[in-house]
């Protein structure tokens, strides 16, 4: 299953190369850590149903939406920006 999600996060760095591999591949892995806990919390149980509100089509988008819009909020520290206006990755 793990191959898939990398994979994602391979031909998603190609198709957008400014952003980190290390964030695609936390976004990418960020709806099994969410399986997770829904498991271990009692939201959700392996046998039979499927796993909807972590990995369904619906709730993928909405992670993913949530996922997105704390990352565009989120303070980015100083040290981060250092020399980006001289290497273009603004």
């Amino acid at each position: 299953m793990i191959f898939g999600h990398v994979a994602a996060s391979l031909v998603a760095k190609k198709a957008a190369p400014r952003v980190s591999l290390v964030v695609l591949l936390a976004a990418a892995e960020a709806l099994d850590i969410v399986w997770g806990v829904f498991l271990l919390t009692g939201v959700e149980h392996l046998p039979p149903s499927g796993s909807p509100w972590s990995h369904g089509l619906l709730m993928a988008s909405v992670w993913s939406l949530a996922g997105g819009l704390a990352a565009t909020r989120l303070p980015v520290p100083r040290s981060a920006c250092r020399g980006a206006h001289r290497t273009g990755r603004v």
